[in-house]
Order: C-alpha cells, then sequence, then structure tokens
C-alpha cells in the first residue's frame, strides 16, 4: 500500500533519472509476469523510457487530472 508520494521538481534530493529507470526495470518484470508472451517480453526498458518520454512531451505544460482520463 503506497502511503506516500514525495516530489522533488528540481531534481536535488534524488537521481531521479535513475530511479525512474529502476522503476521501469521493476514494471517491467511485473509486466511480463501479468502478461506472458512475446509483446511483452520483445519490450526493453528503452522502450519503456521512450514511451514515457514522448508522453512528457505530449503533455508538457498541460494540466492532467487524475481522476479522467485526458486521452
Amino acid at each position: 500500500m503506497i502511503t506516500t508520494i514525495s516530489f522533488d521538481a528540481d531534481g536535488t534530493l534524488w537521481d531521479f533519472p535513475s530511479v525512474m529507470q529502476e522503476a521501469l526495470s521493476r514494471t517491467l518484470l511485473e509486466l511480463l509476469t501479468l502478461v506472458p508472451g512475446s509483446l511483452a517480453e520483445a519490450l526493453t526498458v528503452t522502450d519503456l523510457q521512450q514511451t514515457r518520454d514522448e508522453v512528457a512531451r505530449t503533455l508538457r505544460g498541460n494540466k492532467v487530472s487524475l481522476n479522467s482520463n485526458p486521452v
């Protein structure tokens, strides 16, 4: 259960790129457990990073509610 969320907008508290890489690695492992098969097996952390970067570019400057589907 998530009990705390912390934001580090200026990167002074932790090395965000390293933390994100670890999070994406763990996400990929979980995905492979939940969605076995060639599609999931073909994904890499780099693929997830590129998708994340694309979404960040697309949404940059936009207010997005976590209670709605912006897509």
